[in-house]
């Protein structure tokens, strides 16, 4: 799940107005710090500046069973319950003011969403989901223990399929029924 959020202040606008460099110093020359904060407050200049909050989803059935998980839709655990009401604290804590939500269609990046939407009281209908933000398909790995399949393949070869962008796992058979297409998340009518 993805949160943005914003939080300003007159420091944090004075920081990325001295940060700017060219612009502040096309903008206001050759002004130090102090003087671009008068600046600042004097002339109504505003700097916004947003936080992004990249939140993976709490721990899974099959993050607890150490299996490969892909798309395959399964929910959370008590422990990842526990860890999104976490998560919703910290951000509390942060007073941070979250604008959009947007997760993917997995069930527990979407239960994980709905946690933390409640938690921190942002209206839940808001939350925008899209299955472009699904983690990576694990193609014929899905399902696979992530252990058995380092033993069988390498530690080296499973980190490659776990990690890198240019290299896909093995892919599933089109008729295989982890295939997408049977999935109606997936589906056109």
């Amino acid at each position: 799940s993805g949160l943005v959020g914003s939080e300003m202040c007159i420091r944090d606008r004075i920081n990325a107005l001295c940060a700017f460099g060219d612009f502040a110093a096309n903008s206001v020359p050759k002004l130090n710090c102090e003087e671009k904060e008068r600046f600042v407050n004097n002339n109504k200049f505003r700097i916004i500046i947003m936080n992004l909050i990249l939140l993976r989803h709490g721990e899974s059935e099959w993050n607890h069973l150490n299996k490969f998980t892909g798309w395959t839709d399964v929910d959370l655990t008590d422990k990842g319950i526990k860890e999104a009401e976490f998560a919703a604290k910290k951000i509390l804590s942060k007073k941070i003011f979250i604008d959009t939500i947007h997760t993917s269609l997995l069930s527990r990046a979407v239960n994980t969403a709905y946690i933390v939407a409640e938690n921190i009281n942002f209206d839940k209908k808001n939350i925008i989901l899209d299955w472009r933000l699904n983690e990576r398909h694990y193609g014929a790995l899905q399902g696979l223990n992530k252990s058995e399949t380092a033993e069988k393949y390498g530690d080296d070869q499973v980190l490659i399929w776990r990690r890198s962008y240019d290299i896909k796992p093995p892919e599933l058979d089109r008729n295989d029924d982890r295939h997408p297409r049977f999935c109606l998340l997936y589906t056109s009518p």
